[in-house]
């Protein structure tokens, strides 16, 4: 992905490694979802937050530490979330306490590499901070539900409690002495500061990645077809279209993720990629069972998978208009935010009727409704943003500067 500036250090093909192999956990956790239930899709969401909660620690290391970042620990990191990822199909059963293990090793290991630096992290404090892994390591010996509880507090403590954190900078002179003083710094602290393009970048290529893995589940629900029908084609006509819409408002002229990312601290932008991508997630799974639904005469869409996809496209959008709520005031007036977020809000009616009364929709009428409403609210976004953002400069080949991995 192409930042909006231009500057800024590059993502490296270690840190693009590293994202390949948490989305292996993101695949797996897809291929979960291809018989939703309820209790199954809330264990999806906490697996999936602390798949995003681990990323998160090494994302903003190696933004930080720069050509300083240490590769032993970031492959060590890689192979602990490859535990995780192989643990997932079991991590209700057998496999528990090898998947909470993996995380709390995974999320040690970034507090070490954080200590190293020398350099808190105001705004995302999880990544240096310990308190969020007590619940996990205590679920160990807790039996389902209750581990599961503790998991939800862990994840409260990881990522929602940074986001109702007042603003912290580093010019507060009192707090900051008494840091310093802790950590037995005479001289004072040098606190970490984020590269906003290079996170633009990675944040950029790992939702891409994702977008990629949904394809592959759309694809893979067709290939494992023995007879392809009329219905199979529609699906995966207007499935593909549905992945498209929601491409579309991310990265079109660098779209919401460049805004946002500019525009927000770090401790309310990853929430919501967090959400965008576990919406992502879910609406790629749902897209795969929908097809593989197309090879006998289905008369209506199971309810777990018609949740699954009309959540996933309101999740998405829930995402949006947060983002646009709490962008700051860079990018437009009051205004002209509050209507886009209005109008953003109106593509959840859509998904919603569809989830909670779209029982007799056969999966070819249920994917082409979605796809209906996905597209509009992207023409309109598109002509939003198009008003907003100045057309970017030609490449050298007279198109649009090339995404490019250092």
């Amino acid at each position: 992905m192409s930042t909006a500036s231009g500057e800024g250090r590059k993502v490296s093909w270690l840190e693009l490694f590293f994202d390949l192999v948490v989305v292996a956990a993101v695949v797996e956790l897809a291929h979960e979802l291809h018989h939703p239930t309820w209790s199954g899709g809330a264990l999806f969401l906490l697996l999936f937050f602390a798949i995003c909660v681990a990323w998160s620690s090494f994302t903003l290391y190696a933004n930080v530490a720069g050509e300083q970042t240490r590769r032993r620990t970031m492959f060590l990191a890689m192979f602990g979330m490859a535990v995780m990822a192989a643990a997932i199909p079991g991590a209700a059963e057998g496999r528990t306490q090898v998947f909470i293990i993996a995380y709390v090793i995974v999320r040690l290991l970034g507090s070490q590499a954080w200590t190293k630096t020398g350099r808190p992290l105001l705004d995302w404090p999880s990544v240096q901070g310990g308190l969020g892994l007590l619940p996990w390591v205590i679920s160990i010996w807790v039996a389902a539900p209750g581990r599961y509880w503790l998991w939800a507090l862990g994840l409260l403590i990881d990522v929602l409690l940074p986001m109702f954190m007042p603003d912290r900078t580093p010019d507060g002179p009192e707090w900051a002495a008494r840091l310093a003083r802790r950590r037995g710094h005479a001289g004072g602290l040098r606190f970490a500061s984020v590269d906003r393009a290079h996170l633009a970048e990675r944040c950029g290529l790992f939702i891409i990645i994702v977008f990629g893995e949904a394809t592959m589940q759309l694809v893979a629900g067709a290939a494992d077809l023995e007879h392809w029908t009329r219905a199979l084609l529609s699906v995966a006509v207007a499935g593909f279209g549905l992945l498209i819409g929601m491409w579309y408002p991310i990265f079109y002229r660098d779209g919401y993720l460049t805004s946002h990312i500019a525009a927000l601290p770090v401790r309310l932008l990853l929430p919501l990629l967090f959400l965008t991508a576990a919406s992502i997630t879910a609406v790629a799974s749902a897209l795969g069972s929908l097809a593989a639904l197309t090879e006998d005469a289905h008369h209506g869409v199971p309810t777990g998978i018609r949740v699954t996809l009309c959540l996933g496209v309101a999740g998405y959008y829930v995402a949006a208009v947060l983002g646009e709520a709490l962008r700051g005031t860079r990018g437009g007036s009051w205004g002209e935010r509050f209507r886009l977020a209005g109008m953003i809000a109106l593509g959840l009616l859509v998904p919603t009727v569809l989830a909670a009364f779209g029982g007799r929709l056969a999966p070819a009428a249920l994917a082409w409704s979605l796809f209906g409403a996905v597209f509009v609210m992207a023409g309109y976004i598109r002509r939003v943003i198009q008003a907003r953002v100045p057309a970017a400069p030609p490449g050298p080949a007279g198109g649009a500067p090339e995404p490019s991995v250092a």
